[in-house]
Parts: structure tokens; sequence; C-alpha cells
């Protein structure tokens, strides 16, 4: 008879998977929970051009904002990337509206 044994590099067989810290909509520390998963999701850089999807506009991101005060919060989406655009129309982005540009 042939046995199996499943090895782990990763766990060992003690530990059991953690449900990660959830906060729910309207509960202190929402906002900083969203804007934290937000930043760490978000993979432009500052001065790197980017492209509004779905449009011909193009700009440089000129900052990236971490204060929750500091944010346009628009239907609980944080919009912390603030973009000055070729026409000098400066306007803050959530990071999913940009994608980066070659020209």
């Amino acid at each position: 008879m042939i046995q199996y044994k499943i090895v782990s590099r990763c766990a060992s067989p003690d530990q059991k998977p953690q449900n990660p810290d959830r906060v729910r909509q309207g509960e202190p520390g929402y906002q900083e929970f969203i804007l934290k998963r937000a930043l760490a999701a978000t993979q432009l850089k500052e001065q790197e051009r980017v492209k509004v999807r779905r449009t011909p506009r193009k700009g440089v991101i000129e900052r990236i904002h971490n204060d929750p005060e500091q944010i346009n919060w628009v239907k609980n989406i944080p919009h912390f990337i603030q973009v000055k655009f070729d026409d000098g129309v400066t306007m803050m982005c959530h990071y999913s509206q940009l994608k980066r540009s070659n020209n």
C-alpha cells in the first residue's frame, strides 16, 4: 500500500488561517481601512506620466496623498492621486481611473 504525506513549506499544520480584519461601512476607522487598502494596490508613482482610462486626457502625477482628511471621497471611494493634466487642470483621481502612458 502506498501512503502519501502532504508537505508544506509555508506553514505548520498547527497554524490555522486567520481572517483579515474587516471594518463595516459607517464604523470608525472605515475610511482609513479603505485608504490603506487602496494605497497598497497602487503601483503608480509621483512624477509618472498617466492617462485617464476611456478618455484622451493625459497628465503627470503631482502627489499621492496619504492623509484621509486631504482626500476627496466619492461614493466611499478615495480619490487620493493628484494629477496635473496637459491643459493645466489639476484633478484628484482614484488609481483605477488611471493607467501608465508612454507619451
